[in-house]
């Protein structure tokens, strides 16, 4: 990962065109009449594992049952088993397992048929993905007795092909399986950016019901029982079931990877061109792909008149085994591009008019940049944005700051890296815009405070707002780059997991480093494949590993023989990194009295893992949170090599060395910590080498990132007769919130006021010359040991001023917990500071 290759790692993507797989079965003498149906969750759950992912809700109708996935959807009717997965999923992996429950319920399988859309992303599938040819050849070692048949169908130039495996003969077709033979399938790119924000929980969202409902998605089968989910931060999934029939509906709305899927399974006397019109009207995609399956094609089929103001580009005819025909459609805008600016041309004039509000609002920024009307985003379930990014706002392509930014994060000028640069630009720009990230022109504490003053005072906040800083997360990046750049940093999670913080690391380039399977489902939903993931976590539950294997994460850490046991049962192919202990006595958080083995123990160690099988490829550590000697990271590389070496006699690949974190924030970082590591990499891990580098920062990227803000709801003045008066606050957040630092990670705070209660409208906010009393500041919850600092000095506060908490970012409120009932999410209100 050392020179240039490693900041052309991909922006972060999600894989919308999914794996489709439907087969029959045939009852057998002892079948239960539920046939399939009877299948129980854990049963299920566990079929959904293999395929990398799970069941999110349930819906049961006479005919079938109906789940919504985390990856698209399964139908389970009691002769046939319809399951449809997107992103990087293993759905064939949970063939093997289907056809061994069904043969344990007397079925046997009759026909099948795999199907999918062209991947927008095929570089990111893992195998064997990779080319159709070799998902055909694994169907037909399960499937082969039935005499597949595998086809590509439609345009390659013109949208995304069909490709097909079917297998089964007439006489093997069920009554079940013959009416799921009409369908109609739609895969659409390039959607209309103001449809695709219907799909996201921004500050308008109200319900998945209610988005159903106004996006017109609920017109599709009317009549139908409807079971949706809009997922966090955005992306939809609706089943809708109506008797045997049924409607399923996929969106991925992000600008990156925009794509939405539409089926209409078992209603053949729905008219297909009225079908289309309706879908082409909720999304307006730049392109369509339609796949029509009967079985016979009519002449409706073969001939459907494209949607008003598309073109057709073609169409492809198949007859399918078992007697079915597929018909491909291919159709387009006659000019594409103009549906990605949203001119009203194509789009169409309730569009343009979209555009039109969403410019004028922006435009009435002020000199800070702040919008006319900032809606407050509610906590992390509403915090972002459906807005349209605009031109000349940070994060747009032809913004000079964002280009200057890009070039000090790739280290190079163009033209050699130009379309590397102009596509991390677009990738900023689609984070920035997102999360409704307001322009500032620096994130000095005067500017944060001007731009909170505005939105307490406008909104009427009274609960804990916190201000995530995107510009600021971009250049930590740019300086570790600059001061390290054979290290690639691995954010570590679990110092703040905000989304917009991971969506800019993401699409920077940087890696991550997780500690469950939570914080795996959390990287993953922004697009990052797997192998830009270290399970840094050296002891994990069995539900982790588990979940890491479901999920094709390699990367891990073991530092006991007890480890390897649990990654040799569960996860055979991890690729393990043998942790050693190395401590900086001086670190905020000592972490060697529970985690690293010692040197000493390095080659039993590595023995055993020869004895359970599991890979070795190199070495970590971890000095302690908040680490400040430098000589500590030079000992610890010093001792990994050693570790390293005693690898490589054993007979490993031993190619990667994860440096682990502890790595200060800014004001400590350009100081003799980079030295010390660079100087040790060039002695004992030279590039010659050709191992890998890698680090977890945590504490680095998120501690200045974010300035936290608490209203002051009670005030008391105490007089002791030998001292001087004092003046005590409580404050909206506490030891049980995201004061909790102040416990367990040993933080310090030193809040500053801002007077706005007690200031004027047209006053500053803040009022450095008044004169101070000291006091305590109390947290929120009734347990006297929520006490956030005692004998501090503040000017004379009263109830609804506030006080604001700089470099509040790190293992702050991802601690926090709901004591008292008292929920301590924030609001998340972002911006991007130019400087």
């Amino acid at each position: 990962m050392a020179g240039d290759s490693e900041m052309q790692l991909p922006c972060p993507l999600f894989e919308g065109s999914e794996k489709r797989i439907e087969v029959g079965f045939a009852f057998g003498a002892g079948t239960p009449v539920d046939g399939l149906r009877s299948l129980s969750r854990d049963q299920l759950d566990g079929l959904m594992s293999q395929a990398a992912c799970c069941i999110v809700s349930h819906r049961a109708e006479q005919d079938f049952d109906a789940y919504v996935l985390s990856e698209s959807s399964l139908f389970v009717y009691p002769e046939r088993l319809m399951l449809k997965t997107c992103g990087t999923t293993q759905l064939l992996a949970a063939v093997p397992l289907l056809l061994k429950l069904a043969q344990g319920l007397g079925m046997h399988a009759c026909c099948t048929k795999y199907s999918r859309a062209s991947f927008l992303f095929p570089e990111k599938q893992p195998a064997p993905y990779h080319a159709f040819s070799e998902e055909v050849a694994f169907l037909e070692t399960q499937f082969g007795q039935l005499n597949g048949s595998a086809y590509v169908m439609g345009d390659a130039l013109h949208g995304l092909q069909w490709h097909i495996y079917a297998a089964g003969g007439p006489e093997r077709q069920t009554r079940c399986s013959r009416q799921a033979q009409a369908s109609i399938e739609v895969c659409m790119t390039h959607l209309c950016p103001n449809k695709a924000a219907q799909f996201c929980r921004g500050a308008n969202f109200v319900s998945a019901q209610q988005t159903t409902v106004s996006s017109g998605i609920a017109d599709l089968l009317p009549g139908s029982d409807i079971d949706e989910f809009v997922f966090e931060p955005c992306g939809y999934s609706m089943n809708g079931l109506q008797g045997e029939a049924f409607s399923t509906v996929h969106i991925t709305p992000e600008e990156a990877c925009c794509y939405a899927s539409v089926e209409l399974t078992g209603c053949p006397d729905v008219d297909p061109a009225a079908f289309l019109a309706k879908v082409a009207d909720i999304f307006r995609p730049g392109r369509m792909t339609v796949c029509l399956t009967s079985a016979a094609a009519s002449s409706a089929h073969l001939s459907m008149p494209a949607p008003k103001g598309y073109t057709a580009l073609g169409s492809s005819v198949q007859r399918l085994p078992g007697g079915a025909t597929a018909v491909v459609h291919s159709l387009q805008l006659p000019k594409l591009g103009s549906v990605l600016t949203n001119e009203p041309d194509l789009a169409g004039q309730a569009m343009s008019e979209d555009a039109r509000t969403d410019d004028d609002a922006m435009s009435s920024a002020t000199a800070l940049g702040l919008s006319g009307d900032i809606a407050p985003h509610v906590g992390y379930a509403s915090s972002h944005s459906s807005e349209s990014g605009l031109k000349g706002r940070p994060g747009s392509p032809d913004s000079p700051l964002l280009w200057a930014e890009l070039q000090g994060v790739s280290g190079v000028k163009p033209p050699e890296l130009q379309d590397a640069v102009c596509s991390k630009a677009m990738a900023l720009c689609s984070i920035v815009t997102r999360h409704g990230a307001v322009p500032v022109p620096d994130g000095k504490p005067a500017t944060i405070d001007a731009f909170l003053t505005r939105l307490i005072r406008q909104h009427g906040l009274e609960d804990p707002v916190c201000v995530v800083d995107l510009g600021a997360v971009a250049r930590l990046f740019r300086d570790w780059m600059a001061a390290m750049p054979r290290v690639v940093p691995f954010y570590a999670v679990k110092a703040n997991n905000d989304e917009g913080i991971l969506a800019m690391l993401a699409a920077l380039g940087a890696g991550f480093d997780c500690a469950s399977d939570a914080e795996l489902d959390m990287v993953l939903r922004l697009g990052v494949s797997p192998d830009r993931i270290v399970f840094a976590n050296a002891c994990k539950r069995p539900r982790d590993i588990r979940a890491a294997a479901s999920k094709q994460v390699a990367l891990t850490t073991f530092d006991t023989p007890s480890e390897l046991a649990k990654l040799a049962r569960w996860h055979p192919s991890a690729r393990a990194l043998l942790r050693i202990r190395a401590d900086d006595p001086a670190a905020r958080c000592q972490l060697g009295n529970k985690y690293g083995a010692d040197p000493d123990d390095a080659r039993a160690l590595l023995k055993a893992a020869k004895e359970f099988g599991v890979a070795v490829r190199g070495v970590s550590f971890h000095v302690g949170s908040g680490a400040t000697d430098p000589e500590a990271f030079r000992e610890a590389i010093q001792l990994a090599r050693t570790a390293f070496d005693a690898g490589t006699e054993l007979g490993f690949q031993m190619d990667l060395l994860d440096i682990g974190g502890g790595f200060c924030s800014a004001a400590g970082f350009a100081g003799g910590v980079t030295a010390a590591v660079n100087s040790a990499l060039a002695e004992h891990f030279p590039a010659s080498l050709g191992a890998q580098i890698i680090a977890e920062p945590g504490r680095y990227f998120a501690e200045t990132a974010a300035t936290l803000a608490c209203m002051v709801f009670g005030v008391r003045d105490g007089a002791p007769a030998d001292a001087a008066p004092t003046r005590d606050y409580w404050i909206t957040d506490g030891l049980y919130g995201s004061m909790n630092s102040l416990l367990y990670d040993h933080a310090t705070v030193a809040p500053r006021p801002l007077r706005i209660a007690s200031a004027a409208p047209d006053q500053a906010p803040r009022a450095e010359s008044a004169p101070l009393t000291r006091g305590s500041i109390f947290g929120p919850s009734c347990d006297g040991l929520d006490t956030v600092l005692t004998d501090y000095p503040l000017p004379r506060l009263q109830s609804g001023d506030w006080l604001v908490f700089a470099e509040h970012g790190a293992y702050t409120f991802c601690g926090a917990c709901a004591f008292n009932g008292m929920d301590p999410t924030p609001s998340i209100f972002y911006i991007f500071s130019e400087t």
